[in-house]
């Protein structure tokens, strides 16, 4: 279904950009980087679309765009409890990033070319990239140790929500090898897609 989903994730690709040219547009340029890497925290609510794509494969019901669309139709409470969980993370990590930002450029707001250089070329901007990666790393990690399969089962099987977190902890957990290649794959794809950008 090559079509159906290259145009489902090209809705995300132009909501992306259109969060990005709103942060130009007000000035917010030391937000870009973090809503960017914040991305990965939110993008497995994103996906519910492409399980259903697969169930309906699977199953051999009719697949159209809409129900990629309309895919957390299955379980809305469950996909807003799930999206909900990630918008918190999304949530506190911006709102970590920028006290960041304040402590590390107290003083002034830097343009986008100027907060480059003061991030990758001055030991402060180094100290505070450093810091913000390691805890956007750690909010990562954990949204991957609940979402990678707990959103699949909502779709899929309908699970409920805290035995599908608790299943998803789980199966991450005895499955290291696996579900590490998988998140390094996540990890490098979003990497070049930035860096293509």
């Amino acid at each position: 279904m090559r079509f159906i989903s290259i145009t489902y994730g090209l809705v995300f690709v132009v909501l992306g950009y259109a969060v990005t040219i709103g942060l130009y547009q007000f000035e917010l340029y030391h937000l870009i980087w973090p809503f960017a890497a914040g991305f990965i925290l939110i993008a497995p609510v994103f996906c519910v679309g492409t399980y259903e794509l697969s169930r309906r494969l699977m199953t051999g019901e009719p697949i159209t765009f809409m129900s990629a669309l309309m895919a957390w139709k299955r379980a809305p409470g469950l996909i807003f409890g799930c999206g909900l969980a990630m918008t918190f993370f999304l949530t506190i990590w911006i709102r970590t990033a920028a006290l960041l930002y304040v402590i590390n450029f107290p003083y002034e707001m830097l343009t986008i070319q100027r907060l480059i250089n003061q991030t990758f070329f001055t030991m402060d901007g180094l100290i505070f990239f450093t810091i913000g990666t390691l805890i956007v790393a750690f909010f990562a990690v954990t949204a991957f140790l609940l979402s990678a399969i707990s959103l699949p089962l909502m779709i899929g099987e309908k699970s409920d929500f805290l035995p599908a977190l608790l299943i998803s902890m789980f199966v991450v957990t005895r499955n290291q090898r696996a579900m590490l290649l998988w998140a390094i794959i996540i990890v490098c794809v979003t990497a070049l897609a930035w860096r293509q950008h």
